[in-house]
């Protein structure tokens, strides 16, 4: 199967445009001295932290890290020297702590296990991360300096924090990273059109999985639980929005990730409760999606996919 090209793309929902819409939000592009020098910070600077540059934990070529590559690493690696994020065991399987803090000040501080997102694809999908906590990519890298970086306060000898310029070279550079090229590809074969309109037809993953990046930048609980609750419950987006989709019936809630290059993310789900995009379609096509309070909400299933059905849709998943 070849990778999906712009012709596919372009049908999506009938969306018009196809190569501008993916420019960032405001319409100019940044300037190239300014990507540049954000490809640098990303890439070199720890800001005189534990040894971390983002890098460390979003390494080219797909920029993040699942459990290969961390087994790969040497036990001297900087993505090991964090003090508040690290659990080795959790590691192993790509998994990193956060501290979400307490929702008020009656409620508890909470520590939850999530996977290391890819920062390919971020123009358009706002907000950032698996609970929409950052709506700028500045925040976002500021807040991911203090916690990966300084292991939660900058309070030691030569650590500092971002400039407002180091900033704005850093989201820009996110900005600018796209992966795959949206224009590159063959002209789409038969089967890529089949995969496309099981896509958007019986399999109804464009429900949520809809626009130029295949994605509503919402918020769902789509997997029912149990049978695949992690050990601590991660509440997502209900954490900072109770009323957010889904958060009343499951006290869960998790923003739509992009699909552009989603074979080459994996594992899959913010928790890594997939290995392969056969289990993820599998798990839709089953009972745990069908009870999911998103299916329930959205009338989705069951969706009754055929084993031809299911090869055809993840060989379109991953021609994306």
């Amino acid at each position: 199967m070849r990778r999906l090209a712009s012709p596919i793309l372009c049908l999506s929902l009938a969306l018009a445009g196809c190569g501008d819409s993916l420019s960032p939000p405001g319409g100019d592009p940044n300037p190239a001295e300014l990507i540049a020098e954000g490809r640098r910070l990303f890439f070199q600077e720890t800001f005189g932290g534990n040894g971390r540059t983002c890098g460390t934990c979003h390494p080219a070529p797909d920029l993040m890290i699942g459990p290969a590559e961390i087994a790969a690493l040497p036990s001297d690696d900087p993505l090991f020297a964090g003090r508040l994020d690290m659990d080795p065991d959790a590691a192993r399987r790509g998994l990193f702590r956060y501290p979400l803090g307490g929702a008020s000040p009656l409620d508890p501080d909470i520590t939850v296990l999530r996977g290391v997102p890819s920062i390919a694809n971020l123009t358009l999908t706002p907000p950032f991360l698996s609970d929409g906590r950052a709506d700028r990519l500045e925040d976002l890298s500021a807040d991911a300096v203090l916690l990966h970086a300084f292991d939660g306060e900058a309070d030691l000898p030569g650590e500092r924090m971002p400039s407002a310029r180091e900033l704005e070279a850093l989201a820009a550079f996110q900005l600018s990273v796209a992966l795959p090229d949206p224009a590159a590809g063959p002209p789409a074969d038969l089967e890529e059109l089949e995969g496309f309109f099981l896509f958007t037809g019986k399999a109804r993953c464009a429900t949520c999985h809809a626009g130029p990046l295949f994605t509503d930048n919402d918020f769902h609980n789509q997997v029912a639980c149990p049978p695949r609750c992690p050990p601590v419950t991660d509440p997502g987006r209900c954490r900072l929005g109770p009323t957010a989709n889904d958060c009343p019936q499951s006290g869960m809630s998790f923003n739509t990730p992009q699909l552009r290059g989603i074979a080459r993310t994996a594992p899959f789900f913010h928790d890594h409760a997939f290995s392969s995009l056969e289990e993820v379609v599998e798990m839709y096509n089953s009972r745990v999606f069908d009870t999911s309070p998103a299916a329930i909400r959205l009338g989705l299933g069951p969706l009754e996919l055929t084993p031809d059905e299911i090869e055809t849709l993840v060989d379109f998943l991953r021609a994306m």
